[in-house]
């Protein structure tokens, strides 16, 4: 190699730059409480209403946040034995009165969802329960859907907070239909993060 080349070489290499990420979201709960499902409890076993082709959208939502992670942190599977389930996503309202610690809500026009949490010190007791509803009859319904079991499925794989961007499928009620990078960023960290909650098995 000339010396020409090899100072344009090194040249070029000085210029090379980390791509740019987004920044994640405080995802913990409470701002303390960080849980993400250990490698020996996968794949997550989510069991979904057969009604509305909620099983269609909830099979969307997993394959979203697997697409998360470069290396298999995550995985969820459907399953068809409620009674095996680590997830349990049913479609009716939420009771109304929670025996639950933790409920996260997310409402919009056509629908709405919430993920309840029954965290008892440092465990998590299964199932999770996640409720979709619907609200409102319409063209919209079957979007609401989809938007609301990817939100709901994102609070029962770990985030148990809402973003604060309305860029984000993690905001309290989001409009975006997928995945954003900061979505992405904030499900991948917590997975790498020392988490405080176990489930309990």
């Amino acid at each position: 190699m000339s010396l020409f080349a090899g100072m344009v070489l090194a040249a070029g290499c000085t210029d090379v730059q980390a791509p740019a990420r987004a920044e994640r979201y405080e995802w913990r709960l409470d701002g303390t409480k960080s849980f993400h499902w250990p490698r020996e409890a996968l794949p997550v076993r989510v069991w979904v209403e057969d009604t509305e082709d909620l099983p269609a959208y909830a099979a969307g939502a997993i394959a979203d946040w697997k697409s998360a992670f470069l290396y298999g942190e995550l995985d969820a599977r459907l399953v068809d034995d409620s009674t095996e389930a680590d997830v349990l996503v049913r479609n009716t309202t939420p009771p109304a009165s929670p025996v639950f610690s933790v409920r996260l809500f997310r409402r919009a026009p056509e629908c709405q969802g919430a993920t309840d949490l029954d965290i008892d010190g440092e465990l998590l007791q299964l199932p999770v329960r996640v409720y979709v509803s619907e609200r409102l009859a319409g063209a919209g319904l079957a979007a609401c859907y989809r938007l609301t079991l990817r939100h709901e499925l994102g609070h029962a794989f770990g985030i148990w907070n809402h973003s604060p961007s309305e860029a984000d499928a993690m905001y309290r009620d989001p409009a975006l239909d997928g995945l954003s990078d900061a979505d992405r960023q904030t499900m991948e960290y917590l997975y790498h993060f020392p988490p405080n909650v176990a489930p309990a098995r």
